[in-house]
């Protein structure tokens, strides 16, 4: 019985838990100053930053310019001082 209902438990809290890998489409920046200041990239869509980026596995200055695809995944303790998301990418694509 013990191990029946701590299954439960864990499957529920897996099924509950916050999904944190996302994918977001638009231009990518670097912004020289920001109110936020943190990430090393932007991500603009409709003249307007929706996420600021950082990654420690894909070169974003490759991409800078160009209108992309990323997955990564939110940075936990972000948003800071009304900024935007803080996203760990881990991959990038250009798109058209």
């Amino acid at each position: 019985m013990f191990k029946c209902v701590c299954l439960l438990a864990l499957a529920l809290a897996w099924c509950h838990a916050p999904d944190n890998d996302l994918q977001l489409t638009g231009y990518l920046t670097r912004p020289e100053a920001t109110t936020y200041m943190y990430g090393t990239h932007a991500l603009e869509s409709r003249g307007r930053i929706v996420a600021a980026l950082k990654s420690d596995s894909v070169n974003l200055d490759a991409y800078t310019g160009k209108k992309v695809r990323i997955t990564g995944n939110r940075v936990p303790g972000y948003p800071l001082s009304g900024g935007p998301d803080l996203i760990e990418v881990n991959k990038i694509e250009a798109v058209n």
